[in-house]
């Protein structure tokens, strides 16, 4: 399996982290061998401040940034974040 990249973002209580946790968990039960790696941003998470989520897996992956230029999607829960964080998505990526 080739590694795979998701940029979460949105703010504060939209439910940006569970998502990503979900979605972690469904990698680790469709394919045991896979490798999941998260970094969180949720500093004034609380206060509807910004909330971002790198999530990677697949069989390889090590470190849990995505680099720029390099997601396969985004899962956006607010329009402006979605904006601000836009350079994170692959040119051939996935938004929603």
């Amino acid at each position: 399996m080739t590694d795979f990249n998701i940029v979460l973002v949105g703010t504060g209580g939209q439910g940006v982290i569970l998502s990503s946790n979900i979605l972690g968990w469904t990698a680790i039960k469709s394919d045991p061998r896979n490798k999941v790696r998260t970094a969180e941003t949720h500093g004034m998470a609380q206060r509807g401040g910004t909330v971002i989520v790198h999530l990677r897996f697949g069989h390889n992956v090590e470190s849990p940034l995505v680099k720029t230029r390099s997601a396969d999607v985004m899962l956006a829960f607010e329009l402006a974040e979605a904006v601000r964080y836009l350079d994170f998505l692959n040119p051939m990526g996935f938004y929603w």
